[in-house]
């Protein structure tokens, strides 16, 4: 019955098993931790020693996927990526769980009391949220290869050079993860016998991939090595079927959900309307939103891809560093910083010219703002613009891209403003 079961919930899977994909890769990790630290939640005080916990009990194990883009160039999502900024940091506040028990007729029974009535954790678990605590998780990857398939359906395996990608750096903002969750990682030895898989970076293809906002769109396919079934063993290829359900803010969704963990980084690759098929984006992970404390449109969650689009000047940028045998971390920190600064203003200028084009809605009585609310925050977040960019020539050496979170806050907020007049 059991076997029974299980072939049935694989039939309904969107995605097949699939001998190989040329140019389509597999990172495996020698070994790799976790990092675990308890701080408070409000004053950020260390509650205990960090602990660490080892993955795959310390042996080499698949944690991600990819594509050759060029001979020795590979493309995957950016939090599948460690080395020159931190990307695999998480922080999150959880909630500290506790029993209540009382003693009834000379017996210890689990009790509810005043506070937990009301509590979601209560009827579920017969525990109370005592408290929260806040949970710093750093992830460790070491001696990463890329396995990537050749012309004969072989793996050609080549060390990373881990200090030497190329992730986003936008991606390490708080508030734009989902659109930028995108990294160059270039290969120790040469791809050039592996045809690349051919790519598109233009936002027109993508328009044109869901014609309307209710429409089930386009087929494309994703090619990932995550396990078939969650909690299952992964490390094979399996190619999923995604249609294209909304394209929004640049980023690529489904309510499929077949993407499982160790598909990240893997391409998505979708038919054109000129009649060719390009890779698009790559497989990220959540629920596509501007803001992470700002609630989804949609109530489930969708497989999400970032896509080539958004992140072309930055891919760009990076391929032009691939023959840059000298690469320092300060030279990435410096060309991410003039990326950064270069990008919000443009955010700035196409939000101008987002609300220019729906001032008739601004002047509605549906409308969530007036035209003196939008026109007040574009000059605020002008004015920070300018004070960040005037400082960062001025004081260029000690120049931090933390001091550009407030800026890109601010245009975050003015792009999600538009969003909702903007249909």
């Amino acid at each position: 019955m059991r076997s029974i079961l299980l072939l049935s919930l694989l039939a309904n899977q969107s995605f097949s098993s699939t001998a190989f994909k040329e140019g389509v890769c597999k990172l495996v990790a020698g070994k790799g931790s976790v990092k675990i630290t308890y701080t408070h939640p409000i004053t950020r005080k260390k509650l205990q020693e960090p602990f660490i916990k080892y993955l795959n009990k310390g042996k080499p194990f698949s944690y991600c996927s990819g594509s050759v883009i060029g001979p020795k160039v590979i493309l995957t999502a950016a939090h599948c990526y460690q080395g020159t900024i931190n990307q695999n940091t998480q922080v999150k506040i959880i909630p500290i769980m506790r029993q209540v028990k009382k003693i009834i007729d000379g017996k210890e029974v689990v009790a509810p009391i005043e506070f937990c009535k009301n509590n979601p954790y209560w009827h579920t678990h017969s525990q109370c949220v005592a408290g929260k605590v806040r949970a710093i998780y750093e992830t460790s990857y070491e001696d990463v290869q890329a396995h990537c398939f050749d012309k004969k359906g072989d793996f050609f395996i080549t060390p990373l050079k881990e200090k030497k990608g190329w992730p986003n750096p936008m991606f390490s903002n708080t508030y734009s993860k989902k659109r930028f969750d995108m990294a160059i990682l270039h290969s120790e030895k040469d791809l050039s016998h592996i045809s690349p898989i051919s790519y598109t970076d233009n936002e027109n293809d993508l328009k044109n991939l869901v014609s309307d906002y209710n429409y089930r769109g386009i087929e494309c396919k994703a090619y990932g090595f995550g396990p078939r079934i969650k909690g299952h063993p992964m490390g094979d290829m399996k190619e999923m079927i995604i249609p294209v359900e909304r394209y929004k803010n640049f980023v690529i969704s489904s309510s499929e959900k077949v993407v499982q963990g160790g598909d990240s980084g893997g391409p998505l690759i979708c038919p054109l309307s000129n009649g060719k098929t390009k890779l698009v984006g790559v497989v990220s992970r959540g629920i596509e939103d501007l803001r992470e404390n700002i609630k989804p449109e949609f109530s489930i969650s969708h497989d999400v891809f970032a896509t080539i689009a958004q992140n072309k000047g930055w891919v760009q940028i990076a391929l032009n560093q691939n023959n840059n045998a000298h690469l320092r971390k300060d030279d990435f920190h410096d060309v991410a910083l003039e990326y950064e600064l270069k990008f919000i203003h443009n955010e700035i200028k196409e939000v101008k010219s987002c609300f220019k084009k729906n001032k008739h809605r601004l002047n509605s009585q549906t409308s969530p703002y007036t035209q003196k609310e939008v026109k007040k925050a574009i000059k605020t977040t002008e004015k920070k613009h300018k004070e960040i960019t005037k400082l960062y020539k001025k004081q260029r050496s000690v120049f931090n891209r933390a001091f550009l979170r407030d800026v890109y806050r601010a245009t975050t907020d003015l792009r999600l403003m538009c969003h909702q007049i903007d249909y």
